[in-house]
């Protein structure tokens, strides 16, 4: 829980309970700000007692919601009989422990980050991109423990040739991480001038709900010779609810702005067609259908690595790349417009994907 302190100078800081008794920096104006060790108050000094606030289960040692429970629905054990209750198993282990795990972990990054970026200090970049990592290995782990029925193989397709599709087994889990934080992260750099990014989202959402339909229908699927993915047609409507949003967003995002998308909104749009591309087994096609977020992560890319190995050099004016079209005298409307030409290109190279194999 964050602990509000307030500066010599003024500056109110909101720092994190790890940071209680200890001695950080003011972000406004560098001076030591000491934070106080957290009160423990009532629920503290029962903790430190050892006394909880509702009884224990003496099997598995979870919270019981009631003073008169009689039976942990964590565990089953019953606690008048001493015994196991039948047909009531422990809390599963393995896969869903792993990602209990992980999702706890990418909560609290999230809820750090978030103090850490108003106090002034951390890396917030580093943090999200951990952050972000942990929760595309948990949907991984998720999408890989599906029942039977709806069984998800982690195999992946390349586009132009009819069989050619390769198991990576494991190697799937930081395969689908790859692809889930790169697409957050190229719709996030995109994300620059007014309705560029949303327009861009529009044209592969609406590819994508072409694709999953495809993927979708067996005879379909067979006929054109794509991977057949039982039940993911579902996924087709919400690519259309996605064009449908992103229509009316850019009613009001289109130069001159009035609303704005933000870091909330371009990573998780992006972080939406990755999924989408993943689900519909069409992950490596999403490199030619988001070609315009591509570019755009590329020009960050090799303009950070140039800047690094030449000692300050630079290969555009500006990253990301619609930047260095916007200084080298470009209007705005004309790069954004110019830029949707090129999602459409893009998108129609990856529709013809389909049939030419």
């Amino acid at each position: 829980m964050p602990i509000p302190v307030t500066c010599s100078c003024g500056h109110a800081v909101n720092a994190p309970s790890q940071y209680a008794g200890k001695r950080v920096k003011c972000p406004s104006c560098g001076n030591p700000l000491d934070i106080p060790a957290v009160e423990a108050g009532l629920h503290g000094l029962m903790d430190e007692a050892g006394i909880s606030e509702h009884p224990k289960c003496p099997s598995c040692n979870a919270d019981l919601k009631s003073p008169d429970a009689v039976i942990c629905i964590e565990c089953g054990y019953n606690l008048e009989s001493g015994k196991q209750v039948k047909g009531i198993k422990k809390k599963q282990e393995g896969h869903a422990g792993v990602v209990d795990e992980l999702l706890a972990k990418a909560e609290e990054a999230l809820e750090d980050t978030a103090v850490k970026a108003e106090g002034g200090y951390g890396n917030k970049q580093q943090e999200w991109m951990l952050m972000a990592i942990m929760l595309a290995v948990a949907a991984g782990i998720i999408l890989l423990s599906l029942p039977n029925g709806y069984s998800f193989e982690p195999t992946v397709a390349f586009p132009f040739f009819k069989r050619a599709v390769v198991s990576l087994g494991v190697l799937y889990v930081p395969f689908l991480a790859v692809v889930l934080v790169g697409s957050s992260h190229a719709v996030n750099l995109t994300d620059g001038l007014d309705g560029l990014a949303i327009g861009a989202t529009l044209v592969a959402a609406a590819t994508y709900a072409i694709f999953t339909y495809v993927a979708g229908n067996s005879v379909v699927a067979g006929y054109l010779q794509v991977p057949y993915v039982r039940g993911v047609g579902e996924v087709s409507v919400f690519c259309g609810a996605l064009v449908g949003a992103s229509l009316g967003f850019l009613w009001f995002n289109s130069h001159p702005a009035e609303v704005f998308m933000g870091d909330v909104g371009s990573l998780a749009i992006g972080g939406a067609i990755g999924m989408v591309a993943i689900l519909s087994k069409q992950e490596v096609v999403l490199l030619l259908v988001g070609g315009l977020f591509v570019i755009e992560a590329l020009s960050v890319i090799i303009q950070v690595g140039y800047f690094k190995a030449t000692g300050g050099k630079r290969v555009f004016r500006m990253a990301p790349l619609h930047h260095h079209f916007e200084l080298s005298g470009w209007a705005e409307p004309k790069i954004i417009v110019r830029f949707w030409i090129l999602s459409i290109m893009f998108a129609l190279m990856g529709l013809g994907t389909l049939k030419l194999r």
